[in-house]
């Protein structure tokens, strides 16, 4: 996403790679295997009887150093404590700068991004479901993180993370104090998907995706897999293709085996709740 420049990489505090951490599926079951084989990304679908006709977007090419998103960083109480931006660097791989936030202790923290900021008032963080980064805080007033936002998280779009969480050492019976909070304000130049461009359609059961549909103001915004259902039919279903489902479900596009429907999982089809 963002373009490779030939500078070097800024200093950045010590950081490791603690997961990619997905919403899980629990307690669901693995129907049988899709007797088609699975649908790739296609170019285009235009002139396809089952499907509203489409061109997959490319994934946006940002500037080095360019500023994609910022937030304010408050204490549980409601008191600001600092600022966080984020800028482009290379590929998929960002810079997270923060300024004026103290971190007690060790100086260890833990920089999770989820789809929702944390309520407020939250003392203790509960396990991170979208990604979770460790990293040494240098204590400085100004710290920089190198920070990865994998496609496999965000298809081509990390709009859909607007919460921060910065979380210290365990004390207690809390094995995630919170030491701040950020609601991210995104500037994307361009998402790869707008209303105009991405149209759900229900066009009613049939074999292979006989699940539930849920609606709001008589358009389809979530899918509840049925077993026996089949990736293909669900897509035929909807007139959607399997980039645009992954668009609207970053982070549950792990590897081609998870794309596989599950019965009792949830499909969003709603843009504005990717």
């Amino acid at each position: 996403m963002a373009e490779g420049g030939s500078r070097a990489r800024p200093a950045v505090s010590g950081l490791v790679v603690t997961g990619i951490l997905l919403a899980g599926c629990t307690g669901l079951t693995r129907p049988g295997p899709d007797p088609t084989p699975p649908i790739p990304t296609p170019t285009s679908t235009a002139g396809r009887a089952d499907s509203v006709a489409t061109t997959v977007p490319p994934y946006p090419r940002i500037p080095t150093d360019t500023v994609v998103a910022r937030g304010t960083l408050t204490a549980p109480d409601g008191t600001p404590v600092g600022t966080v931006h984020l800028t482009a660097f290379v590929d998929t791989d960002f810079t997270l700068t923060i300024t004026g936030l103290a971190v007690p202790g060790t100086g260890v923290v833990q920089l999770a991004f989820a789809k929702r900021s944390l309520a407020a008032g939250a003392t203790c963080a509960p396990d991170p479901a979208g990604l979770a980064v460790g990293a040494t805080s240098s204590r400085a007033a100004t710290q920089t993180f190198d920070v990865p936002l994998p496609d496999a998280l965000t298809a081509g779009d990390p709009t859909n993370l607007t919460g921060l969480t910065v979380t210290g050492q365990p004390s207690g019976s809390c094995a995630r104090p919170v030491l701040a909070r950020a609601s991210l304000a995104w500037t994307w130049p361009k998402a790869r998907y707008t209303a105009g461009t991405l149209r759900v359609v229900d066009r009613g059961p049939r074999d292979g995706a006989r699940g539930r549909s849920i609606t709001e103001a008589g358009a389809p915004i979530r899918y509840v897999v049925a077993d026996g259902d089949r990736q293909s039919a669900v897509l035929a279903r909807f007139g959607i293709d399997l980039d645009q489902l992954q668009y609207l479900n970053p982070g549950s596009f792990r590897d081609q085996q998870s794309a596989v429907p599950l019965a009792g999982f949830t499909w969003n089809l709603d843009l504005a709740d990717r």
